[in-house]
């Protein structure tokens, strides 16, 4: 048999003696256990998010939060068209049966992140702007108001009259 060219596969399982696994099988063959894992297009920008989470005990409507905030972060790094984002649960909330993510939570949850991103991104730039922002303080006086005299930093310059 020949396995599949490029073909990265995700296996979310639950166990009711080991509780919820999630594996990853790479085109290799090789097949590793995650607490969150990510494939295909924008997957090290994922991964990257997934691992700042750690290993938080989080529900599963935060983890639906950050799923959605990670996604259209990749997203909008990889500036591509408009997407839809589809999410499904295996959870207590779900019955501990899978199915789609109720349409009305998910959009909270999807309004949530996009806010959520635009203040981070807001607050990089702010970040970068005070970064590089060098202080100049500036002296003036009267000696400012008066046409024929500039004060520069306490000295008077008096333009003569020809």
């Amino acid at each position: 048999w020949a396995r599949p060219y490029g073909c990265n596969i995700i296996i979310a399982s639950l166990d009711e003696g080991t509780g919820p696994a999630l594996h990853l099988i790479d085109p290799s063959g090789q097949c590793f256990g995650y607490f969150g894992c990510a494939a295909g297009k924008g997957r090290q920008i994922a991964r990257n998010e997934i691992e700042k989470l750690g290993s938080k005990n989080l529900t599963c409507k935060e983890c639906a939060f950050h799923l959605a905030k990670i996604l259209h972060k990749c997203h909008e790094e990889m500036k591509e068209k408009k997407f839809e984002l589809e999410m499904s649960w295996i959870c207590p909330e779900s019955g501990m049966v899978h199915q789609m993510l109720p349409k009305d939570i998910q959009k909270e949850l999807e309004a949530r992140a996009q806010e959520t991103l635009e203040k981070e991104a807001m607050a990089d730039v702010q970040s970068q702007i005070m970064k590089n922002i060098n202080i100049c303080l500036l002296y003036t006086s009267d000696a400012a108001d008066d046409t024929p005299c500039v004060d520069l930093g306490g000295r008077r310059i008096i333009k003569k009259k020809k």
